[in-house]
């Protein structure tokens, strides 16, 4: 009766197909999915029965769940426990059970279609998806979703549980290394809050086997997922073993436990086909409240403030977007002098104490790969800025510079230890996370002016455990500043506003102790907030940059903040400034 089901929607697809073009990222045109399964009865009457045998909703970081339709009442019941209050996403992770995604160098595939469901329709965040689709190993596209049941079959009980959550689809391929799948599973933690994600994983567990087979494997199965451990995916007899991986993987370093909400199966269900049953593992993901959710580092020598003399009380910095000095940059330095595409700035950076950059990319005696290259191709995104441009960085005014981002490691580790040698021997200071330290006393920075204390602490998206690393520098900073500011590089590229995720994590932040958020990495210049009387600034845009295609990666924020030594208050002030072709960066009138 299952594999009937799952071939007559597969086949009633295939009759009626829509078209499968992939789906551009930014495309004004956005296909619209649906489920095989229409009928509200059907599911006001899964939902009725199970809410019947729910006792109690759960907070839950992810679940797991059957994807047949026969076990409507399974997966009702399912969605039913779990609390949906401050569920803001839902993300569906299936196993690709066609054989439809045929790249080899893809994990998995998601995309940006809306999805019609009797409840009304069920809509993804394309801010979500595009930061996705920044992995190599993630595609986009719409083509595998019209026929996969491991996703369209859950959509509208999601719909129906969740109404005001956005929702992630991903099918993944199957493979054996399940450490990929893992590494996976913990980049989607960096892009999405656990505290306000649903994980689901759609999967069947024993295929083809009678009841006390299944019933055997699937307490193994069980006891795998309580360990929720690498090392035990192989014991799960499951549909998607590389589901699981990205799952533990996701889940690592929360402290969870794994709830069982029914295991059965499909012959208990519907009382055919008894040589040959599909079983069903239901469960949550819930907080284990016998482990503390989070624990700051213990205290550590603090790393010695950079003090600076002065002959006024005046206490200023100026934080500013992107630097980026190879391809054309390193081009136009070459043609005209390496102080050519600052020498416009240097009259306003001598008003402030500290000049700030994000330098997007590291400084080693290699030779470019990128100048030259073909656009779009693997070397055009691979960076390396000459040493000199450290005291060409200093002599212009900068001070310090954040490390955190993703092009940091794009020579490895030998290339971030030649820059913080390179920057150090040319007097500029340096902090953030690039996946290099071990400890908070070696990602975060202190400065000291009229004996004010002010800590500068990095939130790296782009390396493992970067929000952990975060919250974990902003706690062992805090105690031993008067104000605490964290340079973020977040989010997703070419986009005029921050997503929900990116909000969710700088109001954390602000929550956790920082007294402003500044954020970089999408080249434009984002929204602003104020959140319980803190600024947020999501993107200052490109700085520095050979991103000349639009006005709007054209265009910078400055943003220069003054402080009141006496009540620690800020006063801000902004500047726009143009990237001019020639390599030039110069302030707007």
């Amino acid at each position: 009766m299952v594999a009937v089901c799952i071939l007559i929607g597969l086949a009633l697809r295939l009759v009626f197909p829509k078209t499968a073009e992939p789906v551009q990222l930014r495309s004004d045109t956005v296909e619209t999915l649906s489920s095989f399964y229409t009928n509200p009865a059907d599911y006001e009457t899964a939902f009725a029965e199970a809410t019947a045998s729910t006792s109690a909703q759960v907070p839950a970081y992810a679940a797991i769940t059957s994807h047949h339709f026969l076990a409507k009442r399974l997966i009702a019941r399912t969605m039913t426990g779990i609390d949906p209050t401050n569920v803001k996403t839902v993300i569906v992770i299936s196993p690709d059970h066609f054989s439809a995604l045929t790249d080899s160098a893809a994990f998995g595939v998601t995309t940006l279609a809306r999805w019609e469901t009797p409840f009304g329709e069920l809509t993804t965040n394309p801010g979500q998806l595009e930061a996705l689709a920044t992995l190599e190993q993630i595609e986009l596209s719409p083509s595998l979703f019209f026929t996969e049941h491991g996703v369209y079959t859950l959509v509208p009980f999601i719909k129906k549980q969740f109404p005001d959550a956005n929702f992630v689809p991903m099918v993944l391929r199957s493979g054996d290394d399940y450490q990929q799948y893992a590494q996976l599973g913990r980049d989607l933690r960096q892009f999405f809050d656990p505290e306000e994600t649903l994980l689901i994983i759609s999967s069947d567990f024993s295929h083809l086997k009678t009841p006390d087979q299944a019933q055997r494997d699937d307490q193994q199965s069980i006891r795998a997922l309580e360990s929720h451990t690498l090392i035990d995916v192989p014991l799960i007899d499951s549909d998607c073993k590389v589901c699981m991986a990205t799952l533990f993987g996701y889940l690592e370093n929360l402290p969870t436990q794994f709830q069982l909400v029914e295991n059965t199966d499909s012959f208990a269900i519907s009382g055919q086909e008894p040589e040959s049953v599909t079983s069903y593992v239901s469960g949550y993901f819930v907080a284990d409240r016998s482990q503390t959710t989070f624990s700051p580092p213990l205290p550590l020598p603090l790393p010695t403030p950079l003090t600076t003399q002065s002959t006024s009380q005046k206490i200023s910095l100026l934080f500013t977007g992107d630097v980026m000095l190879d391809r054309t940059i390193r081009q136009k330095m070459n043609q005209y002098g390496n102080e050519h595409v600052l020498r416009e700035l240097v009259p306003l950076f001598r008003q402030y104490n500290f000049v700030i950059i994000n330098l997007e990319g590291p400084i080693t005696s290699n030779p470019s790969r990128s100048v030259g290259s073909t656009p779009g191709s693997p070397a055009n995104f691979i960076f390396t800025f000459d040493p000199s441009v450290a005291k060409t960085l200093f002599d212009a005014g900068v001070s310090l510079v954040n490390l955190g981002n993703n092009h940091i490691r794009n020579f490895g580790e030998d290339g971030v230890q030649q820059t913080k040698q390179y920057l150090s021997e040319a007097n500029i200071r340096f902090f953030g996370d690039t996946g290099s330290e071990s400890e908070s006393k070696d990602r975060v920075l202190l400065l000291e002016r009229e004996g004010v204390r002010i800590g500068l602490t990095n939130y790296n998206q782009f390396t493992t455990d970067g929000l952990e690393h975060a919250l974990a520098d902003i706690a062992f900073v805090r105690p031993n500043v008067d104000l605490l500011i964290i340079y973020t590089h977040w989010g997703n590229e070419y986009v005029p506003a921050a997503n929900a995720v990116i909000e969710s994590q700088a109001h954390r932040f602000i929550d956790a102790g920082a007294d402003l958020v500044v954020g970089s990495h999408p080249h434009v210049i984002q929204n602003t907030e104020e959140y319980r009387g803190k600024r947020i600034y999501y993107s200052l845009g490109n700085f520095i940059f050979d991103q000349y295609f639009s006005p709007e990666t054209q265009q910078g924020l400055l943003v220069g903040v003054e402080v009141d030594p006496q009540t620690k208050e800020m006063r801000f002030t902004e500047y726009k400034v143009r990237l001019q072709p020639n390599g030039q960066t110069v302030l707007e009138n």
